[in-house]
């Protein structure tokens, strides 16, 4: 498998969404660049106000991030306001069942992932203004939710993600948006064994080491 995207967030407020390993570079509505901390290190990250977002359009997905195909979503969050659900990333058909994939953190500050309702998993809540590192991996069959490099959580689903909608991050389309900080979000075209969820973690945010694991 490979390492299809990776938004380091770490760029100019102008060019956050840059697609730093391809060339899927989102559209900016919003976000900022902010100067943050991590472990006494001075970072760059994206700042999400709880009105701004990014996308991807629907015609520029990988073929992995749709239908049943295996995937990887992987980022740093820190969540600053988790008063009203905040959504992390999002694609698929909002309402129809199992043909959405979105990673969010709900109003009590658990994060969950939402196949739509009918099929979803929720772990225990994220501390506010802390990074924690998120991942959520499909294998085709099931979802692992990973929280600072370990399994949280898991669920039986089979997925047919639409292809007719576009890639967020820091929207649900439409509403709940992102009050929060992301940084080094990554897509990977397979499910990430439990060993490599816990490397890209152990790496911490901006890892200039970007993990291509096959």
């Amino acid at each position: 498998m490979s390492l299809l995207i990776q938004y380091r967030f770490n760029e100019d407020s102008v060019s956050i969404g840059t697609d730093s390993v391809g060339s899927l570079d989102m559209t900016n509505t919003g976000v900022t660049t902010v100067s943050e901390t991590f472990e006494s290190n001075s970072i760059n990250a994206a700042f999400f106000d709880g009105s701004s977002h990014l996308n991807l359009p629907s015609a520029s997905l990988p073929a992995s991030m749709t239908g049943s195909s295996s995937r990887t979503f992987s980022c740093w969050v820190k969540p600053t306001n988790a008063t009203s659900n905040n959504t992390i990333h999002y694609n698929g058909t909002n309402g129809a069942l199992l043909q959405r994939y979105r990673g969010g953190i709900r109003s009590d500050e658990t994060i969950r992932m939402d196949f739509n309702n009918a099929a979803n998993t929720t772990v225990t809540s994220l501390t506010p203004n802390t990074w924690h590192h998120y991942s959520s991996t499909y294998d085709g069959s099931t979802s692992i939710i990973y929280i600072d490099g370990v399994s949280a959580a898991s669920l039986s689903v089979g997925l047919n993600t639409s292809t007719s909608d576009d890639l967020f991050i820091g929207q649900t389309n439409p509403g709940e948006y992102l009050n929060g900080i992301l940084s080094d979000f990554r897509f990977y075209d397979g499910a990430l064994n439990a060993t490599a969820v816990s490397d890209i973690y152990a790496a911490g945010p901006l890892d200039v080491n970007v993990l291509s694991v096959t």
